[in-house]
């Protein structure tokens, strides 16, 4: 079983001072099972 998981993960920033919203992550999905290390910068 793992540990962390992120399913279809979406981030978008609304607009501010420009023309439309920025789309950062779309459908993102990660899983860290037991004894793996990640570093998400």
């Amino acid at each position: 079983m793992a540990k962390i998981t992120v399913d279809n993960l979406r981030v978008v920033f609304p607009a501010r001072n420009r023309a439309a919203a920025v789309e950062a992550l779309a459908d993102a999905s990660l899983r860290i099972d037991d004894g793996e290390l990640a570093c998400i910068v």
